[in-house]
């Protein structure tokens, strides 16, 4: 089966970059490029993609935004951020947008094709530093949940004690 390909990106240069790792991916897919989220929005009208490599910053918008309403209109579709954004500030509201993938922008072309690859064979694709920082951020969120050392009861009459009573 073909594979539908939606890329959003605004920059010619990138999309060219884009298009070309689609291609060593996937030789026989059918890419479609779009540089805004309207136009996105009109061409999933239009096609059914099995993946989209969306951009963050676009000129009417967020790319990650635009994941909801894909993935609501082709359920399938494999969404991946591919960007230059190597933070929590973008990375989680683009995971918990529906993002399969994130991948930053400063991968070869080669090394972006394996990554499209695993994407479809079901591989979370992630640029190194980015696995890292989401490691990262489950390690301290696990490290600041950890469970008191006191027991329940023991909980309870400290309660009591810093609300004053004395017995």
């Amino acid at each position: 089966m073909t594979q539908q390909i939606l890329i959003l990106e605004d920059m010619p240069d990138t999309q060219k970059w884009l298009v070309d790792a689609s291609k060593l991916a996937f030789p026989d897919a059918h890419v479609t490029v779009v540089g805004s989220i309207a136009a996105a929005n009109a061409e999933i009208l239009k096609t059914s993609p099995s993946l989209a490599l969306l951009d963050i910053e676009l000129p009417d918008g967020k790319g990650n935004s635009f994941i909801p309403t894909l993935l609501g209109q082709h359920p399938s579709c494999i969404c991946v951020i591919v960007t230059i954004y190597a933070d929590e500030k973008h990375l989680l509201p683009s995971l918990s947008a529906g993002a399969k993938g994130y991948i930053l922008k400063d991968q070869s072309k080669q090394r972006i094709a394996e990554m499209l690859t695993q994407a479809m064979g079901g591989e979370l694709p992630l640029s190194p530093a980015v696995a890292t920082m989401v490691l990262n951020h489950f390690a301290e969120t696990s490290s600041a949940e950890e469970e008191s050392p006191l027991t329940v009861r023991e909980s309870e009459v400290l309660a009591l004690i810093g609300a004053g009573s004395s017995t």
